[in-house]
C-alpha cells in the first residue's frame, strides 16, 4: 500500500520472551497491560462482584424472611405435598437393583452368587439396616438421648386396661417430645433372629407412613365404617364403603380397642394374586395387630429423633417360583386413591424360590 510502512516484530524464544512477557521494557507493561490498564480493570471487577454480591444478599435476605426455621411455611392444601401421604415399603434393593420393585429371592440358600437367584442373606441385612437407623426400644432412645430424661422417649410399652398404647404427651408439646415407637411392637417373627422370616419361605416386609409436618388424619373409625356419604366420596376420594371386607370386619371387632387409627390393608393387585390372599392359600398377618398406624404418633412436629411408626407385613405360604403383585393401601379420610398415579398405596412384586425353581432358572440362563 502507498505510504506504508510494515515493521517485522522482534522474535524472541525461551526466557527472553517470558522476561519480555513479565515486563516489556519499551511500554512498561506488565504481563500484556500497562500499570494503569490494571488499576482501571481491578476496579471494574471490584465494582462488579460487590455489586453481584449485592444483589445475592439481598435476594438471601428476602428469601429467609418467607421461610420458617422449625417448620415449612406451606402446609397441607396449601402445599405441593398437600395431606395426602404416600406409603413407603422396606427393605430396600442393592444399589444395582434400585429401579426394580420385586422381591425376589431363594429361601434354601443364605449367600448371593452372581448372576443367579440372590439368597436371603442380603434382604435380612438390608432390613435390619433399616431399623438400626432408629433406637430399638424405649432404653435405647433414652441411651440415645443422654441427659434429657427421657424428654424425647415417651414410654412406648405402657398400655391401658384394654391394651391401648397411652401417652402424657400433650400435643402442644410435639415439638420437643413425641411417643416413642418399640420395635417390639413388630412381634417375635418379624425379628433379625428370624431373619425376618425369609429362610422359612415368610418374609416380612417393613411398611411407613411418608411424614407430613402437622398433618393430623382423618380417621375411620367404627362410627364411619358404615357411612355412604356422597360429598365425602366426591372430596375425599374414597370412604369406608371401598374398604375390603377383612379390614371392615377389623375395625368393627377391634376398632375400640385400636381407636384412631390409619388403617393398612395388603391385597393381591391382580385377579389372580388376589384370589391366592382371598382363598387364604396365602396368609397376610400384620404386625401391630392393630393394622394400622396409632393418632399417637401423629402430628409429626419435626421432633429431634421421631421415628415413624412401622407396620411389619408377613406372607405365609407364597406360592413358589410365581410373581405375586401386591398392593398396599392407607385408609383414612385425607389419603386420597389413584391406582394409575399410584397415590395412597405401594405397589411391589414378591417371588419366592426353593433350591428347585432356583436350579432350573439358573440353568435357563
Amino acid at each position: 500500500m502507498l505510504g506504508a510502512t510494515a515493521f517485522k516484530p522482534v522474535e524472541r524464544h525461551g526466557l527472553e520472551a517470558v522476561s519480555w512477557f513479565l515486563y516489556d521494557k519499551n511500554n512498561g507493561a506488565i504481563m500484556g497491560r500497562t500499570p494503569k490498564s490494571w488499576l482501571l480493570i481491578t476496579i471494574f471487577y471490584i465494582i462488579y462482584y460487590s455489586c453481584l454480591a449485592g444483589f445475592w444478599a439481598l435476594c438471601m435476605f428476602v428469601f429467609m424472611q418467607t421461610i420458617e426455621d422449625d417448620q415449612p411455611k406451606w402446609l397441607h392444601k396449601e402445599s405441593r405435598i398437600g395431606e395426602s401421604p404416600a406409603l413407603g415399603v422396606r427393605p430396600s434393593q442393592t444399589d444395582k437393583l434400585l429401579d426394580s420393585g420385586i422381591f425376589m429371592f431363594n429361601k434354601d440358600k443364605k449367600e448371593d452368587v452372581e448372576f443367579e437367584i440372590p439368597g436371603y442373606e442380603g434382604w435380612v441385612n438390608r432390613t435390619q439396616d433399616f431399623l438400626d437407623s432408629f433406637p430399638t426400644d424405649v432404653a435405647a432412645c433414652k441411651k440415645k438421648f443422654p441427659g434429657q430424661d427421657g424428654k424425647f422417649c415417651d414410654n412406648g410399652i405402657a398400655l391401658n386396661a384394654k391394651g391401648v398404647p397411652i401417652t402424657t404427651i400433650k400435643k402442644e408439646e410435639r415439638n420437643e417430645k413425641f411417643y416413642f415407637f418399640d420395635q417390639k411392637a413388630l412381634g417375635t417373627e418379624c425379628t433379625k433372629a428370624k431373619n425376618f422370616g425369609f429362610s422359612d419361605g415368610k418374609p416380612c416386609v417393613i411398611l411407613k407412613l411418608n411424614k407430613i409436618y402437622g398433618l393430623e388424619h382423618d380417621y375411620y373409625n367404627q362410627d364411619k365404617v358404615d357411612a355412604d356419604i356422597a360429598e365425602d366420596r366426591e372430596v375425599k376420594g374414597h370412604t369406608p364403603e371401598f374398604m375390603p371386607k377383612a379390614l371392615k370386619a377389623h375395625i368393627k371387632k377391634d376398632g375400640a380397642k385400636y381407636p384412631n387409627h390409619v388403617w393398612v390393608d395388603c391385597h393381591g393387585e391382580n385377579a389372580m394374586d388376589n384370589d391366592e390372599i382371598a382363598q387364604n392359600r396365602t396368609k397376610v398377618t400384620y404386625m401391630p395387630a392393630s393394622r394400622g398406624f396409632s393418632s399417637i404418633y401423629y402430628p409429626y412436629m419435626n421432633a429431634e429423633g421421631y421415628q415413624t411408626p412401622l407396620l411389619a407385613i408377613q406372607f405365609e405360604g407364597l406360592p413358589v417360583g410365581r410373581l405375586m403383585h401386591i398392593e398396599c393401601r392407607a385408609y383414612a379420610g385425607n389419603i386420597k386413591y389413584d391406582r394409575n398415579d399410584r397415590i395412597g398405596k405401594v405397589h411391589f412384586e414378591i417371588m419366592m424360590h426353593n433350591s428347585k425353581t432356583a436350579a432350573e432358572v439358573n440353568k435357563a440362563k
